[in-house]
C-alpha cells in the first residue's frame, strides 16, 4: 500500500471526525502502517483520544480505498505516565505511532515523556516479562477450567498463544502485528538466537502440518459463519464488517499465495475465537456445511477433543517456558554492558 497516501487519508477523516464529534483530542496510527515498508495490504489502525470516560465502541470503514479502523480511548488512560507504560500494548502503539491530529500539541508531549523511557533496554525488557507474565496467568487461567471440567474459552487460547508469540517482539521493540504473527516469528527468533520459537509457536497453534486446500476450506468456512456488524462482538477490540471481512479474506489469501499456508490458520482461528457460537451446542446453523467446516477446522487443530485439546495445553506450557530464558538472557546481557540504557 502506499503508506503516505494512507496515513494522509487517515489524518484527513481524523479533522472531520473531530469536527462531527466535538469531543475527540488527538488522533494516531499504529500497527504495520507506520512501518516503512508496510504490507501490501493492510489497514489503518487509529487511536482515537476523546474526552469522554465511558466505554465507547470502534468501527471501520474504507475511504477512498484505503480500511481505517477506529479504536476510542478517553483521555485518563493518558494521562498517567506509568500507567501508560505499563499498559501491554498502548505506549508501544504510541511511542512506534504516527500523530495524525493533534491541534494543540498535548498528544505530541505525551509521547515525548513515553519516548524518553521508552526506547531504554530495561523497559523493553521489563515490558517483555510483564507480557509473558499475563501469558501465564491467562494460561493457568484456561488450564484450571479445563481440569475442572469447564469449557475452556476459545478466545482465552488465543490470546495466551499470541501473547506468547509477541512477547520476542517486544525485547526486540517490534511493532505487533496480529495476521502475520507466526511469519514474523520466525524472524524475530532468528535475530534473538533462538529459531525454535518458530516450529514451537506452529506446533502450540496445532498448524504443523496442514496443506493449501485444507486452509483455504476453512477459511471460507470461518469468513461464512461470521454475522457481519459495524460496530465490536462479545470480544473487546474485535469486530468485523462486510468491508472488513473483504479486508481478512484478500490479507489471507495473500499469505497463501506466499505460500505461507500453515501460518494463515492463526488469523482463520482469530476470526473463529472472536465468535463464540461456532463452540455453542445450540448454534443455530449445525446442519450448515459451513459450521460442520469450522467444527472440522477446530478438531484438526486440537480444540475440540479432550486428549488432543490436553495436548494443546502442555505444547502452551511448553513454549511460555521456552520465551522465560529469553528474557533473563537479555537481562543479563544489559546487565553485563552489552546494552546500554539511554
Amino acid at each position: 500500500m502506499d503508506r503516505e497516501f494512507c496515513l494522509e487519508v487517515a489524518a484527513e477523516e481524523s479533522t472531520r471526525l473531530a469536527r462531527e464529534r466535538g469531543d475527540v483530542i488527538s488522533v494516531f496510527a499504529c500497527g504495520s502502517i507506520v512501518k516503512e515498508s508496510p504490507p501490501d495490504y493492510t489497514d489503518v489502525d487509529l487511536r482515537v483520544v476523546i474526552k469522554s470516560d465511558g466505554l465507547e465502541s470502534g468501527f471501520f470503514e474504507m475511504k477512498q480505498g484505503v480500511p481505517l479502523e477506529w479504536t476510542f480511548f478517553p483521555k485518563r488512560r493518558f494521562d498517567d505516565r506509568n500507567t501508560l507504560l505499563n499498559a501491554s500494548f498502548l505506549a508501544l502503539e504510541l511511542a512506534k505511532g504516527i500523530i495524525v491530529y493533534d491541534p494543540t500539541g498535548w498528544l505530541g508531549q505525551v509521547r515525548a515523556d513515553i519516548l524518553s523511557v521508552y526506547d531504554r533496554p530495561s523497559y523493553q525488557i521489563e515490558r517483555s516479562q510483564r507480557l509473558l507474565d499475563v501469558a501465564k496467568l491467562l494460561y493457568d487461567r484456561i488450564r484450571s477450567s479445563f481440569e475442572s471440567g469447564e469449557q475452556a474459552s476459545l478466545w482465552d487460547v488465543r490470546c495466551a498463544i499470541f501473547w506468547t508469540g509477541e512477547t520476542p517482539a517486544l525485547m526486540l521493540n517490534e511493532v505487533p502485528n496480529h495476521r502475520r504473527l507466526m511469519i514474523e516469528l520466525k524472524d524475530v527468533g532468528a535475530r534473538l538466537d533462538a529459531p525454535e520459537l518458530y516450529p514451537a509457536g506452529l506446533e502450540t497453534l496445532g498448524a504443523d502440518c496442514v496443506g493449501e486446500t485444507e486452509v483455504e476450506t476453512f477459511l471460507i468456512a470461518a469468513l461464512d459463519n461470521i454475522t457481519y456488524v459495524n460496530s465490536f462482538s462479545d470480544v473487546p477490540h474485535f469486530h468485523i464488517s462486510l468491508d472488513k471481512r473483504a479486508y481478512w479474506e484478500h490479507g489471507i489469501r495473500q499469505m497463501l499465495a506466499e505460500g505461507f499456508y500453515r501460518e494463515a490458520i492463526w488469523p482463520i482461528l482469530t476470526l473463529m475465537s472472536a465468535m463464540h457460537s461456532i463452540l455453542s451446542d445450540n448454534h443455530a446453523s449445525d446442519s450448515s456445511k459451513h459450521y460442520s467446516h469450522c467444527k472440522r477446522f477446530l478438531d484438526r487443530i486440537g480444540f475440540l477433543s479432550r486428549e488432543d485439546f490436553q495436548q494443546k495445553l502442555i505444547r502452551l506450557g511448553e513454549w511460555i517456558a521456552q520465551v522465560q530464558p529469553l528474557i533473563t538472557r537479555r537481562r543479563l546481557l544489559h546487565q553485563g554492558g552489552s546494552l546500554v540504557d539511554g
